[in-house]
């Protein structure tokens, strides 16, 4: 049945692909937001199955990753020629890493100093919910703080598009952010399904105090949990910015992602970390193909349109349990 659930998903991924095939430079594009709205998503959602509240914060957290880029691609010695035909040099590639290592650095202390502690209160979803807004709130503050509220720009060198299959535009970029988006997503999967760390954050997913008698160390665990959501996040924001023509970042960037992270972690399914990337799919594709009937502003406003017209018929999500 659990089988048979995965296969009718990406059914529907697929099924609005095809419906997109009007505009294939469209439907290629919203394939690649979506999956970079998926990266987040599953780290969202890992952290909804551990814990079992939002956290607000997740946007910010690709905020804070796209400026961790944007200071070490500051540094002379990074500033080097152009990569093959990508708008930027080999600098992204510790931009990348540094960004991951601080996404994973703020969603451990946000555990450590904030959460862990209100949970020993017996503190609420709710509250906790509301918490993490707050933890948001300080992050963007601190990059404002730092780099002010102006737009900033990653180092752009113009390079011409390619063309690929059935005149299709690909800017060169888009291959390197499918590649790294892949190798991510591939990489957090093996972990959680083949390694003794996964196995450690389904067994705290299920049941922490049972775990806990079992010899898991818990709180480790979590801090795991957090590490995952957060380098996810943090890479992405150099990726989203990379994704962007213009390679430009602003501090409210990553709250702008915020409304289609959430609806792709309700659309597969709360919980669910194949729902997650497989909505994340379906929300970039709704987004990005829509522009071809709409204003482009009101795509977000689309992507949550179709999120509760899904639920109204399956209130669980594409994966979710009842």
């Amino acid at each position: 049945m659990k089988n048979i659930r995965k296969i009718i998903a990406i059914g529907m991924v697929i099924g609005i692909t095809a419906l997109s095939l009007n505009d294939l430079n469209l439907a290629v594009s919203g394939l690649l937001l979506g999956i970079l709205i998926g990266m987040v998503s599953l780290g969202l959602s890992l952290v909804f199955k551990l814990f079992g509240y939002a956290n607000i914060a997740h946007g910010d957290f690709i905020t804070v990753g796209a400026y961790a880029g944007y200071f070490v691609l500051g540094f002379s010695w990074f500033q080097v020629e152009q990569l093959w035909r990508f708008s930027f040099g080999f600098g992204v590639l510790p931009a990348i890493l540094v960004a991951a290592i601080i996404g994973a650095g703020i969603g451990v202390a946000g555990e450590k100093f904030i959460y862990k502690r209100l949970r020993s209160k017996g503190a609420s979803a709710t509250t906790m919910g509301i918490t993490s807004l707050g933890y948001a709130i300080l992050l963007r503050g601190v990059v404002q703080s730092i780099w002010g509220s102006e737009l900033r720009y990653y180092p752009n060198i113009a390079s011409p598009y390619l063309i690929g299959p059935f005149d299709i535009i690909i800017p060169p970029n888009h291959i390197f952010i499918m590649l790294t988006a892949g190798f991510m997503l591939g990489s957090t999967y093996w972990v959680i399904n083949k390694t003794f760390i996964g196995l450690n954050l389904k067994a705290t997913a299920d049941n922490a105090d049972l775990s806990l008698l079992s010899g898991v160390n818990v709180q480790t665990t979590r801090y795991l949990a957090w590490s995952i959501a957060g380098a996810l996040a943090g890479a992405s924001g150099v990726l989203f910015v990379l994704f962007n023509a213009t390679s430009q970042l602003k501090p409210v960037m990553g709250f702008s992602f915020l409304v289609p992270i959430f609806a792709a972690v309700i659309l597969g399914g709360l919980g669910s970390l194949t729902g997650a990337l497989l909505g994340g799919l379906a929300v970039g594709l709704i987004m990005q193909t829509s522009t071809a009937f709409i204003d482009p502003t009101y795509k977000v406003a689309i992507a949550f349109c179709a999120l509760i017209v899904v639920l109204l018929f399956k209130p669980a999500g594409i994966l979710g349990k009842r």
